[in-house]
């Protein structure tokens, strides 16, 4: 990108937020999560539930975040998602094939 101004040319570019990692940082797997408000904090907890037997206490990690990061993330999240559907087709609605069992692990905490 250019722009002309008092007869002198300005090139500048606009660099893509990154995201630094750190080498000491936690990875995990979820196949679960929940979401409660508050009036000042968003909550996601994330879980692994053991498919051979889902009403086991699953491993969990909870994240806290302002409501406008909390919004971010939902645009994010689907941004992501509409990337993903238009490289590798149609994601299938989860809800047709949700069971009752993540509900009642989380919410017996």
């Amino acid at each position: 990108m250019s722009e002309e101004i008092n007869n002198r040319e300005i090139k500048y570019r606009i660099a893509e937020p990154r995201m630094y990692t750190s080498p000491n940082e936690t990875k995990i797997y979820v196949n679960i999560a929940g979401v409660s408000i508050g009036p000042e904090e968003v909550v996601i907890q994330f879980g692994l539930v053991n498919a051979d037997n889902p009403l086991e206490s699953p491993s969990t990690t909870r994240v806290y975040m302002s409501p406008g990061h909390a919004k971010r993330l939902a645009a994010a999240m689907k941004m992501a998602i509409d990337q993903y559907e238009v490289a590798f087709g149609q994601i299938k609605d989860p809800s047709e094939s949700l069971t009752t069992a993540g509900h009642e692990i989380f919410n017996k905490q």
